[in-house]
């Protein structure tokens, strides 16, 4: 190595001094890359972390808005006509992980437990259901007698006797039971269903108004003491009565609707808790101490009376086929049920068709086809 320190003169360079320059050249190069500029500063790892944890929400709450949830009640031997209406639930929808079941008893139930499915039959149904659909959902409820007490007429008919069970009361409740859900959707433990309940339920939401149900425009008549009456005059004094008394119900006495199925929007139960509970307390309570009740209907008058007319979204009534036991236009309703545009059969007629003598009935067997086939998976 040679240096040139001078004009026209070589001289040559200590070869330790020259090592020395390149070993801290060295040390100087491994000590950057050991030791680099950080790239992500605290304030964008903040970010981050912020923007995730905003994204983990979003689909939180995705998913919850995804989610479809059925309140029924299945006390007694309607417990069988509760399976076979969720067996119906299953078999049409696509999405079995979007569904969950409340299931409203009056005897004390247990919370899902994979080791409770031996004490009792809700919870044994519960678990097979559960772990037979994954993602699908059913919780137990119970009803407690204070719960709804007041609202149950204290006299019905021997042949209503059913009217007076506790769990026919829970949907007067169910924004207070289920305080996270928006829309519950109330199935009667009677009717089957053959659409995805996933796709509809989304299809008819959101509104604005407690109730969407399907209305019914009743034209049937009866001879009651030597006069024609349909079965909407039934209730119209009782309408009267109410308003006299200054009681804040509908302007409106048609169209009724079907308490059997129907979708309550819970944040206006909830936005009108006070009034409403009110309101449904002071009906009751006036039907308890009228020597001529306001009705001996159950649970259906009371939402008539504060719901009807134009006080309740309106569903398409081509979608639900009912009263099959009544209907003396077996045609027809074989042909509608068959039809693409019903969603619902509702089997709200005296004798059931999970019954063991349900086929014997003149007016009913005809139709138990239609729920063994819609019930079963």
């Amino acid at each position: 190595f040679f240096h040139r320190s001078m004009p026209g003169r070589c001289r040559p360079i200590n070869i330790c001094w020259f090592l020395g320059l390149v070993l801290v050249s060295v040390r100087d190069k491994r000590h950057v890359e050991l030791h680099p500029k950080p790239a992500i500063v605290v304030a964008d790892i903040e970010r981050s972390r912020h923007h995730l944890q905003k994204q983990l929400t979003v689909n939180e709450q995705r998913s919850a808005a995804r989610k479809v949830h059925i309140a029924s009640s299945g006390q007694g031997d309607y417990f069988l006509g509760l399976q076979g209406m969720v067996n119906s639930l299953l078999k049409y929808t696509k999405a079995p992980d979007a569904l969950v079941v409340h299931a409203f008893f009056e005897e004390p139930t247990l919370q899902y437990d994979p080791q409770c499915a031996a004490k009792n039959k809700y919870c044994a149904w519960q678990s097979e259901m559960m772990s037979q659909f994954p993602g699908f959902e059913i919780r137990l409820h119970s009803v407690s007698r204070q719960q709804v007490q007041h609202l149950i007429p204290p006299t019905l008919p021997a042949d209503k006797y059913r009217l007076a069970a506790r769990t026919n009361y829970a949907r007067f409740i169910l924004h207070q039971i289920l305080v996270e859900v928006s829309y519950c959707i109330w199935v009667d433990s009677d009717i089957v269903v053959r659409k995805d309940i996933v796709h509809w339920a989304h299809s008819n939401k959101p509104f604005d108004e407690g109730v969407a149900a399907f209305p019914r425009n009743e034209t049937k008549v009866k001879l009651k003491k030597g006069k024609i009456v349909t079965s909407f005059d039934k209730l119209k004094d009782s309408y009267q009565r109410l308003r006299g008394w200054g009681l804040d119900i509908s302007n409106q006495d048609q169209p009724r609707f079907g308490a059997g199925l129907m979708i309550l929007n819970l944040n206006y139960w909830r936005q009108h808790n006070a009034q409403l509970s009110n309101t449904f307390s002071q009906i009751c309570e006036f039907n308890r101490n009228q020597t001529s009740p306001l009705h001996t209907t159950g649970s259906q008058a009371p939402l008539q009376y504060v719901f009807s007319g134009d006080r309740f979204r309106h569903l398409d009534p081509n979608e639900i086929i009912e009263h099959f036991s009544r209907r003396s236009d077996i045609p027809e309703v074989w042909k509608g049920a068959c039809n693409n545009s019903v969603v619902f059969l509702h089997f709200n007629v005296e004798t059931k068709p999970w019954v063991p003598y349900a086929e014997k009935n003149s007016s009913l067997g005809p139709y138990v086809h239609l729920w063994m086939d819609h019930s079963t998976l």
